[in-house]
């Protein structure tokens, strides 16, 4: 291709390389456009699969503060327990000193 370019003279290879400088220019605004639009698109279905999936497992989504005092429940019977039948389901109330 250069030998093409050397013979037609230096003018053409002037008017060539802007050519492709325009074209370049324009590659990479439409690559960027696009990067721009998959990345708005993949926020939008992470939003959608985050609505699904909690609805799906029964989320439940609190507005907890720090401060606040909640229940701690706790299902689990410790091994070889006798009070199995009292076994007291909620612990509490603790007080929430961290929101993560």
């Amino acid at each position: 291709m250069t030998s093409i370019l050397t013979t037609q003279g230096r003018h053409h290879w002037l008017v060539l390389s802007q050519v492709h400088k325009k074209y370049f220019c324009y590659l990479a605004s439409e690559v960027k456009r696009l990067h721009e639009e998959v990345c708005k698109r993949k926020l939008e279905i992470k939003e959608e699969d985050k609505k699904h999936c909690g609805k799906y497992h029964k989320l439940k989504y609190h507005d907890w503060k720090v401060g606040d005092l909640v229940l701690l429940q706790d299902l689990r019977i410790k091994p070889h327990s006798n009070n199995v039948v009292t076994h007291s389901l909620f612990h509490g109330p603790m007080i929430i000193e961290q929101v993560v």
